[in-house]
């Protein structure tokens, strides 16, 4: 609650707050657009939510999770000439400590005339947009970093609040966990003839407390970084700051994960996203997830309905597959579909 709430104060300060109001001030947008069927049918909360591969664009702290190696790629398109795609790898290296990552992002689109301003046909040219990223994330502390004399100290008092009884999992996030992460990214926009190129970093924090071990708060910055110059005229990267919190309540063959993020760019206004998943085991190795979310920034735009995001979700064995879908009003419909694996 303490992330959100300290979101919430950036939010009152008003005009103490520098966040220009010019939606359209920055390049790289891209960026923005998001990666993974899963997010998307969740509103694109996944700060609180999201490990594996497609933590190298959302929040880098969510490598610490991964289980093991594992491959991700998502693909979605806009308007039937505006492709995104998304191709993520994330490793644990026991010698580091942690999880490492890399990943690749690309903005496509059709070809289009080129002109003259005597409106004189010269040829073709297709703009296109790429982000080569490698991050890292670990978990900071837990329960199991805790020196053995201490547990003896503290493992009958602070087991949970006010309540004394003995801690038998040496597992248990009762301290609660850390996890942190940083990526790098070089970004290149290339424009017929002009190309851009700049450097950002992303880094982020997802934090387990040890009072609620099915929470997690996170705090995300994105895209801070080297202004790219497109014909001498300097342009700047679209940086968030996000702020998300996600509970996940879990019971035999069942789970649902409530989730709540908020979003502050530099340019723009600030906007919240909101989601939820339900997945339910078909089988030994075998679930399905139903999810559905809504986008407050689609919805001051366009329209209400177009906030509403839903999605659907597979998962056999190692192998995933996630589908997302958003009606977007006059921009048409969004279909978000990503396939990941773990080795």
């Amino acid at each position: 609650m303490t992330l959100l709430a300290l979101v919430a104060a950036l939010l009152s300060t008003g005009p103490a707050w520098a966040v220009p109001s010019n939606v359209a001030g920055n390049t790289a947008e891209f960026l923005h657009f998001g990666v993974g069927g899963r997010s998307l049918g969740m509103g694109d909360v996944a700060g609180p939510t999201v490990v594996g591969p497609d933590s190298m664009y959302w929040n880098p702290a969510g490598l610490a999770a991964t289980g093991g190696p594992e491959f991700s790629f998502s693909h979605a398109e806009l308007l039937q000439f505006f492709r995104h795609d998304y191709a993520g790898y994330a490793h644990p290296v026991e010698a580091l400590g942690g999880t490492l990552g890399a990943s690749v992002t690309m903005w496509t689109m059709d070809r289009l005339d080129a002109r003259t301003a005597s409106n004189v046909h010269v040829g073709e040219f297709a703009p296109h947009s790429e982000a080569f990223s490698i991050g890292y994330g670990r978990t900071f502390w837990k329960d199991s970093d805790l020196p053995a004399r201490d547990r003896e100290f503290f493992e009958d008092k602070y087991d949970m609040p006010f309540t004394p009884r003995p801690l038998h999992d040496e597992d248990r996030l009762w301290l609660g966990a850390l996890r942190g992460g940083i990526a790098a990214k070089l970004i290149s926009e290339t424009i017929r003839t002009k190309t851009a190129i700049s450097v950002a970093f992303d880094g982020g924090t997802q934090f387990i407390p040890f009072w609620a071990p099915d929470l997690t708060m996170s705090m995300t910055i994105r895209n801070i970084g080297s202004r790219p110059v497109f014909h001498k005229e300097q342009q700047t990267l679209p940086m968030t700051v996000d702020a998300g919190i996600a509970y996940d309540v879990h019971w035999e063959g069942h789970r649902v994960i409530p989730a709540l993020e908020i979003s502050v760019p530099y340019f723009g206004d600030p906007f919240a996203k909101l989601g939820a998943e339900y997945g339910v085991a078909a089988g030994k190795s075998t679930e399905i997830f139903f999810r559905a979310g809504y986008k407050t920034v689609a919805a001051s735009y366009l329209n209400a309905v177009a906030g509403a995001t839903v999605g659907i979700g597979f998962r056999v064995n190692r192998l995933k597959v996630d589908c997302g879908f958003q009606p977007m009003a006059e921009l048409e419909n969004v279909l978000r579909v990503s396939i990941g694996y773990r080795f």
